[in-house]
């Protein structure tokens, strides 16, 4: 995953803070993310499927290829970069 940072080098980065929804399910943002720091939630409807906090993941990915809506919430699970 260290590759995919040193390829995001540069880019603009964006910090949430805990509680902060990044993608709404159902929503369309048009966005990817690359995880610097922190963590986030991936919640479908209301139940929680995981919690990913390894720099370097990439999520937003589905809807931005698919160019279509958010198939599951991601919200911080506290300050995220």
């Amino acid at each position: 995953m260290q590759d995919v940072l040193e390829l995001c080098a540069g880019l603009e980065t964006v910090t949430f803070d805990t509680g902060e929804v990044l993608f709404p399910e159902g929503g369309k943002t048009g966005l990817l993310y690359v995880l610097v720091s922190g963590g986030v939630e991936v919640i479908k409807g209301e139940t929680p499927i995981t919690i990913i906090r390894e720099p370097g993941a990439i999520f937003g990915e589905i809807s931005l290829l698919l160019d279509g809506a958010h198939p599951a919430t991601v919200e911080a699970v506290g300050p995220t970069t």
